[in-house]
């Protein structure tokens, strides 16, 4: 059962894709801005390392009112290394500890930024999901509540009117029925028309051929622009049927023209002489709108078309086919549902 056509959501897949190349994005921002701290920082504890030290003393006396006579001089030790400047290593102290405090507060800063981006992306994805799966369930709703409250045409049987199926003096055969409709659904159903042809499949395609015919007589009518009831729910001159009403006023004629015929027909021997068997297949659908539809709706049917068996002592076979050129009466022409189904409904 198909139900009305609705215009297909965004996909999802997407959205997720673009919020996990920014979560990969930040990841590689972030490292890069790492690596590049830690190149700075080294780059600045090598330079620190390599200022000279003030080793200025006067630990050297000038010899003044040196005699003539040569002076002899006795180092018993080194002069002692001259202590860094305590007041400048306290600076650099402080500021290395402000500089690792300042880089510990940037990782940590960057980490939750990381973290908080990561936690906006999954959440907005979820959120996206959330409404895409509201949505199916108001879509879902309104389906049911259509289906409850929409009209169904249902095919009750179809009369075979006189003078049944006959043969005409040029080789074609016709046949005229009269369908019988219910409407078993709780809306009027407008535009309603019955749409009907009878086919001869061969045999050895016989459920590919039939059902293909049913699809070209009954897809383009579905294909046909929906037209839109302005200001009343009923337009006049259309064809209505009402709630439980039953609608079986209608007659339609349908032919088989002689090329058909004689195409179709399977060459049997009956009482030593030769005549033609026809097995034909009637095949349609019943269309019909309401007021509120944008699409039509269609009830199919297929039925073989056989004659009823009078010989006596042949309780096996009730139906047999048509003789080409032997006219069948209404009473003895029979429908029955045709194997290959054809049967629809939406």
């Amino acid at each position: 059962m198909a139900t009305e056509k609705e215009p297909s959501s965004s996909p999802q897949k997407p959205s997720m894709l673009h919020g996990l190349l920014g979560i990969l994005f930040s990841v590689s921002a972030f490292v890069v801005w790492l690596w590049s701290r830690k190149g700075s920082i080294e780059q600045h504890d090598s330079q620190d390392a390599a200022l000279p030290q003030d080793t200025t003393s006067n630990t050297t006396e000038r010899c003044q009112n040196l005699s003539s006579s040569p002076l002899r001089v006795v180092i018993d030790s080194a002069p002692p290394t001259p202590t860094p400047n305590k007041e400048r290593e306290t600076r650099e102290d402080e500021k290395n500890r402000r500089d690792k405090k300042r880089f510990v507060a940037e990782v940590t800063v960057a980490f939750l930024l990381f973290v908080y981006t990561t936690f906006a992306g999954w959440q907005g994805c979820e959120m996206r999901k959330a409404a895409t799966a509201a949505k199916k369930q108001t879509e879902t709703a309104v389906r049911q509540l259509e289906m409850i409250d929409r009209p169904w045409l249902k095919l009750q049987g179809i009369a075979i009117n006189d003078p049944g199926f006959t043969f005409s003096p040029d080789g074609a055969a016709h046949l005229s029925v009269r369908p019988i409709l219910k409407n078993i659904g709780h809306s009027v159903a407008t535009n309603v028309t019955f749409n009907a042809k009878m086919v001869i499949p061969a045999p050895s395609n016989f459920p590919v051929i039939a059902e293909q015919e049913q699809k070209n007589l009954c897809e383009p009518i579905n294909n046909a622009p929906v037209a839109v009831h302005r200001g009343y729910a009923v337009a006049s001159g259309e064809t209505v049927i009402f709630p439980d009403d039953v609608e079986q006023s209608w007659s339609y004629g349908l032919d088989l023209k002689k090329d058909e015929v004689e195409k179709g027909q399977e060459i049997v021997q009956i009482s030593g002489k030769q005549k033609g068997i026809l097995a034909p297949l009637l095949v349609g659908c019943i269309d019909y709108l309401y007021p509120s539809s944008s699409i039509h709706h269609q009830t199919g049917f297929a039925y073989d078309i056989r004659r009823l068996n009078r010989q006596t002592g042949t309780p096996q076979f009730p139906s047999l086919g048509i003789i080409v050129g032997s006219n069948v009466a209404s009473s003895d022409v029979m429908l029955l549902k045709s194997f290959f189904s054809g049967f629809y409904a939406y």
